[in-house]
């Protein structure tokens, strides 16, 4: 069994309703839409992005379509996850068959988006929300630059494994906030 991950770092927070109802509402999305319209490789993608929101209905159909894909690979997805994470079983090998990383890349840019969408509305640029999250729990100084937080990924405190940076990474703009 392995397990995979969506393209980007997420934790699995919950929301209960993350769409948004016009594309006024999402200041920061225009661009990221338009660009995952253009790298689209279905008519289902196309058709979820296609009004600059991914509903939760449009969620669920990505999460289907994903599972069909993957059955007609070889492979059952065992686990859809909150986030974008899923567990799924089947014959590897060390580089993965090509028809799965099709299924793949085709779910994790819509699922992606839906989730990256959910853990930052508002469309904040994500360097920034996490440092403004990671400076509220204390180890990072205020005055710390975005070419420095880069710069520093991957180093402790900015590890994945590391406490505050998973609870800021699950709930940027929640975490740490009295």
């Amino acid at each position: 069994m392995a397990t995979a991950a969506a393209a980007l770092l997420l934790a699995g927070c919950a929301v209960s309703n993350p769409t948004l109802t016009s594309p006024d509402e999402t200041p920061g999305w225009d661009d990221e839409i338009r660009e995952l319209r253009e790298s689209a490789t279905t008519d289902l993608e196309r058709l979820i992005l296609e009004d600059g929101r991914i509903s939760d209905e449009e969620l669920a159909a990505t999460e289907d379509a994903f599972r069909s894909c993957t059955a007609r690979a070889g492979f059952e997805v065992s686990e859809l996850q909150p986030g974008g994470g899923y567990t799924i079983d089947g014959p590897f090998t060390d580089d993965g068959p090509p028809a799965l990383h099709a299924c793949e890349a085709s779910f994790n840019r819509t699922s992606g988006q839906y989730w990256v969408m959910a853990r930052n509305p508002a469309g904040i640029d994500e360097a920034e929300l996490m440092i403004t999250c990671l400076v509220r729990a204390g180890v990072l100084d205020p005055d710390v630059t975005r070419s420095e937080y880069v710069d520093s990924l991957g180093s402790t405190p900015l590890t994945p494994g590391a406490p505050e940076f998973a609870r800021c990474n699950a709930e940027p703009t929640t975490a740490y906030v009295e």
